[in-house]
Formats: C-alpha cells, sequence, structure tokens
C-alpha cells in the first residue's frame, strides 16, 4: 500500500491484484482469524453502511455519460462540486 496525499493508505494496483487472486475459501480463513471480525455475519452485507472516520457516507449517485466525460475532462470531482453546491443553498436557504 502506498499513501495518498492526506497521509491515509491507499491500495496499489498489486494489492487489487493479491485480492482478486485470494480465494473465497482464503478470503472466510482470514476473516475468521480478525478479531475485529468476530461476531459479525459477514452473509449480511447488504445491510452493511460505510462510514468514514471524518463523517462522510458514500451515497451511490447515477450520472449520465455526458456529464461523467465532462468532469473527466476538466478535472473536477464531482463529490466536490455535489459538496460545493449543497454548501452554497444551504447557506441562502439558512
Amino acid at each position: 500500500m502506498s499513501e495518498n496525499s492526506t497521509g491515509q493508505s491507499k491500495m496499489t494496483k498489486e494489492d487489487w491484484q493479491r485480492v482478486e487472486a485470494l480465494s473465497d475459501e482464503a478470503i472466510e480463513a482470514a476473516i475468521a482469524d480478525d478479531p475485529d471480525w468476530q461476531g459479525l455475519e459477514v452473509g449480511r452485507r447488504e445491510s452493511w453502511r460505510v462510514v468514514h472516520p471524518d463523517g462522510t457516507v458514500v451515497v451511490p449517485v447515477t450520472v449520465d455519460a455526458l456529464t461523467l466525460k465532462f468532469f473527466e475532462q476538466h478535472d473536477l470531482s464531482f463529490s466536490g462540486v455535489l459538496n460545493a453546491f449543497a454548501a452554497s443553498q444551504k447557506e441562502t436557504r439558512d
């Protein structure tokens, strides 16, 4: 793993290749040996919710191809633009 500009760990291409090469049995064995997973029902992943330490939550958004292309061409962060827009709307409504 490497670190990004904020000092957080970032998965490298090689890390993902190692993960993808793991069998289901190897993953289940690793989970069984990990104390952080004790008591969790692995099969109920559909009910899991990702919560980041900074309080942000992952929200899936469907975007049409042209909008995505625009953001990529202009090197814009979709979440950054959405957060800025939401903050500006909040200020005008408070």
